[in-house]
């Protein structure tokens, strides 16, 4: 029997159609295919060499979790710790699970009940424990869906089936994947409504359907956005008249989704209007940039921390910035981790090419960083105090408004002149490169904010001021020929610290990492 497939396998597709169950025991059960970034994920060998396309499972419960989970799915793109090994949530779940045993005590059962509650929002595994399903996972990831997943196989399956598609990820639109699910949703709803005996459960699901789209659900979402604990601490009048702007996903865009009206005709429900529909949704978009911000805190930020922020972007004043804007190129920041850092890299080198700033220049006396680079690109900088030494500022562009990097007077790196200065080129990197699709930008630097993103703009600053032809000018190619003392005034010349030039002269190959670790040891010792 053909599968109906809705979306694009290019990006992510889910098709099914209904077979009988073998034992009997469910009516919808069917067999299953799901396609991410043009690979079928479904397809797995069996132990006996055997390969299998499809999955066949019940497919109502598949449904029910979908439309359970949509909110957290949709809106939740903070991962319960920061890894650095991770990049993407199914990165996440198997590097948490791989080393949650050398957590002891109550931190033992805490972590393992945080990795369960987590899948069981995220993961698609868990819809159906003990099912041939690949356990791909879903999250926001910035303005965008993530839909990753590993080879790590079938969970809670027995005899040993394996994917045959190697661990990846994949960005796809929200519309694109709102809208995608959606389609299977009523599809399986429809042919759930056909079935004889299946027609309540056909009808129950288109219900839940119709509420899905009609519910005005902003403080769920915001919850699930920045964490119910961050938003507690923000006034909700004040939220409201900054959100009272977004576009959102609330304007009707036709109806096309009939099946939903005719089955609550049919069941004599109450029919939502037209105009609280999301065809496209439901989903809260176009976040305002000081909201942005508080995606990226930490999920404990104080009250005291989140009124600073808050507050500091109220502050603002209007103004423009064409030539920054002229220079913006917004991109995602998506990849592997060498990926991420080598456009850092070459970002930093277009924009001092833009600046006609030579790679040999340091951006230091007439040409410093703060008082003529970012003087020129008509950015301000303020400085902030914050309790949390994690954070090393941030980077706000609203519509018509200055654009503005905070520095936290309080921040381990940033509290220093050379650590000031790496904070000023990471943050400029947000400013230039993180706006979304309305030309805006609000993300706070610190450990919660997204891997990829940091990687880049720590890659950006490091080559803004230290690119390899400046630091060639000031280092002979060969370090068997170095001093401390020419290390030291190369690091003067150049307006940076011990830490991020050793490592920058590891990255860039001018050093291996015993080379680094000696040299650092050196310095340290020097300066004592």
């Amino acid at each position: 029997m053909a599968i109906t497939t809705f979306g694009d396998p290019r990006a992510f597709a889910i098709g099914h159609t209904l077979v009988p169950d073998p034992d009997g025991l469910y009516p919808s059960w069917g067999s299953l295919t799901l396609w991410v970034d043009g690979r079928r994920l479904t397809r797995g060998r069996l132990p006996d060499g055997s390969v299998i396309d499809t999955a066949e499972v019940p497919l109502l419960p598949l449904a029910i979790w979908f439309v359970a989970q949509w909110d957290a799915l949709f809106h939740e793109g903070r991962l319960p710790w920061r890894d650095r090994k991770a990049m993407t949530a199914a990165e996440w779940v198997e590097e948490a699970s791989a080393t949650v045993d050398f957590a002891t005590g109550d931190d033992l059962f805490e972590k393992v009940a945080t990795i369960q509650e987590y899948r069981s929002r995220h993961a698609l595994g868990t819809a159906l424990p003990g099912y041939r399903l690949p356990d791909i996972t879903f999250r926001r990831f910035e303005d965008q869906m993530e839909v990753s997943w590993t080879n790590s196989g079938w969970r809670g399956v027995d005899g040993g089936i394996r994917l045959l598609k190697p661990s990846g990820a994949v960005l796809v639109s929200k519309a694109e994947l709102a809208t995608t699910l959606l389609s299977w949703l009523q599809s399986v709803s429809a042919d759930l409504s056909a079935l004889v005996g299946s027609e309540a459960d056909g009808l129950e699901l288109n219900h839940s359907i119709a509420c899905l789209l009609s519910a005005k659900r902003n403080q769920q979402w915001l919850g699930w956005l920045l964490g119910e604990r961050v938003l507690a601490h923000l006034d909700p009048a004040e939220v409201q008249r900054v959100l009272k702007p977004a576009k959102a996903t609330t304007k009707p865009i036709g109806d096309p989704y009939p099946e939903v009206t005719m089955a609550f005709l049919s069941t004599g429900r109450d029919v939502p209007r037209r105009d609280q529909w999301r065809p496209q949704g439901p989903y809260l978009d176009d976040l305002p940039a000081p909201l942005m911000l508080f995606k990226s805190t930490s999920p404990d930020i104080s009250k005291a921390d989140a009124r600073t922020l808050w507050d500091a972007t109220s502050c603002i004043p209007s103004g423009d910035a064409s030539e920054l804007r002229a220079l913006a190129r917004p991109e995602i920041a998506w990849g592997t981790g060498r990926e991420v850092t080598a456009d850092g890299y070459d970002r930093a080198i277009e924009l001092r090419d833009s600046l006609q700033i030579p790679d040999d220049v340091p951006l230091t006396g007439d040409r410093d960083l703060a008082s003529d680079v970012l003087v020129r690109l008509g950015v301000s900088v303020t400085f902030i105090n914050l309790d949390d030494q994690t954070i090393e500022g941030a980077a706000v562009w609203q519509t018509g408004r200055v654009p503005t990097i905070f520095v936290n007077q309080n921040g381990r790196f940033s509290a220093s002149p050379t650590g000031l200065r790496m904070t000023l080129a990471h943050e400029l990197c947000h400013l230039l490169f993180d706006l979304d699709d309305h030309g805006q930008v609000g993300t706070v630097s610190n450990p919660w904010a997204e891997y990829a993103l940091e990687r880049r703009a720590n890659a950006f600053a490091a080559m803004l001021l230290m690119p390899e032809a400046a630091v060639s000018a000031f280092l002979p190619a060969d370090p068997d020929t170095w001093t401390t003392t020419l290390i030291r005034e190369a690091m003067a010349s150049l307006g940076v610290g011990t830490v991020a030039f050793m490592r920058h002269l590891e990255n860039i190959g001018f050093i291996d990492s015993p080379t680094r670790d000696y040299w650092m040891t050196a310095l340290t010792a020097e300066s004592r």
